[in-house]
């Protein structure tokens, strides 16, 4: 299909009030993403980015921000009045672009920003068949189970029609649109017919500009609706059509944030019906978190309450097991995620083990085979091939080498109050448990540092550093004291008499 000849214009200026909430209502998410992204996301298989007109009104400037990086283009409703009324903004925005040069397109197609279901190869059939039926408005409806308070689409000869209803001969293509009729407009005739407008459409371009001067204001709210440009048209015979949705979950929206929790639970339950039919498996997979752009490759297992969040990507033959949390970070193949394990912006090396209960902040690098264990928090580092920081470590602003081996409750102290610096492991080094190693400082390859150890000079490859006070041992001290304290001559603490040198 030429997509050249399509725009799309994005209705996403409303409020959203009953949702209650101070958000702008496209940009709520589900599926870890905005409303407004997803339908963008699937805008974009029939208009190029700068072909793609995103109308904005309430929290416009928080709108623009939210989705500026897309390439679309933004036109300001700054009156909301009606969706008819934002097609007229649109109309404006147009022939300034064609007074600058700009070439228009030929089509357009008009989507909700609250609709985040929305399929690509749904709006890819909608424009075909626009173009096959050349047709100067297309209609985008669904059959719900329950139609009640939707718009309801009266096809020539269908149910509820002035041909059925008059006895007359129905016209030979079953496609073509008498009327949309709102809820409260239903003839008793009219009232069992469930095919609901979902107020997704195309248009011809030009013929949509010709009608949209001539709307009126006449009804309940005082607005413009889009609505009835099709009954304009239907009266001075030009051809409207519709084509039906395969899915009724892709054309809804969202007015509170219940039916939005209804349209994430959807969207999830598709993501995971994805991934395991290319070979992912996800235990108990209602009860995982996971993205909409998300990428895990086959034979990977994804274990009961899972989050993976973002754009993370996670390799084949990865086990990430259950409480573990997982935002926009590469996990590399073989990979061993244990339990409870927080993970952000990370990149983890293959057949690596983290976790149980690890902490990889942003900046983390852990390379292949690496081991980070139970208590460990990484922020801003490396880890080499086959490191290992089993136990209860933080390593922030650390660079180390291949092979090394970092003791139970060895620190890193990167922050002197007001900069960063940076600790330098090289590679085979063993850094004994409890050790504090101060930054800037370098330890060089193969060296060790002895438990217990405030390190502060660099260590050159191949030595040992020690950086404790001298053990002193007192024979019998303690002996001694029990002796006292059995007499009633010192108190029950001795040890904390021996502190405060009253012995």
């Amino acid at each position: 299909m030429d997509t050249n000849a399509f725009g799309v214009a994005i209705l996403a200026a409303g409020k959203g009030t009953r949702l209650k909430s101070k958000r702008p209502k496209v940009l709520h998410e589900i599926g870890g993403q905005s409303l407004l992204r997803h339908v963008i996301a699937a805008a974009k298989s029939v208009a190029a980015p700068q072909e793609i007109f995103c109308i904005i009104g309430h929290e416009a400037e928080k709108v623009r921000a939210a989705v500026a990086d897309t390439g679309v283009r933004f036109v300001l409703q700054t009156e909301q009045r009606g969706t008819g009324h934002a097609m007229q903004v649109v109309k404006e925005e147009f022939a300034r672009l064609a007074a600058a040069g700009e070439k228009l397109p030929e089509h357009l197609m008009v989507l909700s920003g609250d609709v985040p279901l929305i399929r690509p190869t749904t709006l890819e059939a909608l424009a075909s068949f626009h173009r096959g039926e050349d047709a100067a408005m297309t209609i985008l409806t669904a059959e719900p189970h329950d139609p009640f308070g939707y718009g309801r689409v009266i096809r020539k000869g269908g149910p509820g029609s002035s041909y059925a209803r008059e006895g007359r001969e129905a016209p030979s293509a079953p496609g073509i649109v008498e009327a949309i009729v709102e809820q409260r407009d239903l003839k008793p005739e009219q009232r069992s017919v469930r095919e609901i407008n979902s107020g997704i459409y195309c248009f011809r371009t030009s013929a949509l500009f010709n009608y949209l001067d001539r709307l009126s204001t006449n009804n309940a709210n005082g607005e413009y609706y889009l609505t009835d440009v099709a009954g304009l048209m239907v009266a001075e015979g030009l051809r409207v059509v519709a084509l039906k949705a395969e899915s009724v979950d892709e054309v809804l929206g969202a007015n509170t944030i219940a039916e939005m929790m209804h349209l994430d639970a959807a969207m999830r339950r598709a993501i995971a019906g994805k991934l395991m039919a290319q070979g992912v498996t996800i235990f108990r997979p209602d009860t995982c978190v996971i993205d909409s752009e998300v990428e895990i490759g086959a034979d990977t297992v994804i274990e009961p309450f899972v989050q993976i969040l973002g754009l993370t990507k996670i390799g084949p033959d990865c086990r990430v097991r259950s409480y573990s949390v997982i935002k926009d970070s590469v996990i590399g193949a073989g990979t061993l995620i244990r339990n409870g394990v927080l993970m952000e912006d990370a990149i983890i090396g293959e057949a690596a083990l983290i976790g149980p209960y690890a902490h990889i902040r942003p900046g983390s690098d852990i390379g292949e085979a690496a081991h980070i264990g139970n208590f460990v928090e990484t922020k801003k580092m490396q880890l080499g091939r086959g490191s290992k920081a089993n136990h209860l470590s933080y390593l922030g602003d650390a660079v180390i080498g291949s092979g090394v081996n970092i003791g139970a409750g060895a620190i890193t102290c990167n922050y002197d109050g007001v900069h960063k610096h940076t600790t330098t492991i090289g590679d085979g080094v063993f850094i004994g448990s409890d050790s504090t190693l101060v930054a800037p400082m370098t330890v060089g390859d193969g060296a060790y540092v002895a438990a217990g150890s405030c390190i502060t000079d660099d260590v050159p490859a191949g030595a040992l550093a020690l950086g404790r006070s001298r053990q002193v041992t007192k024979e019998g001290w303690a002996t001694a004291k029990k002796a006292e304290r059995d007499a009633g001559k010192v108190s029950a603490d001795p040890a904390a008499d021996a502190i405060k040198g009253k012995v």
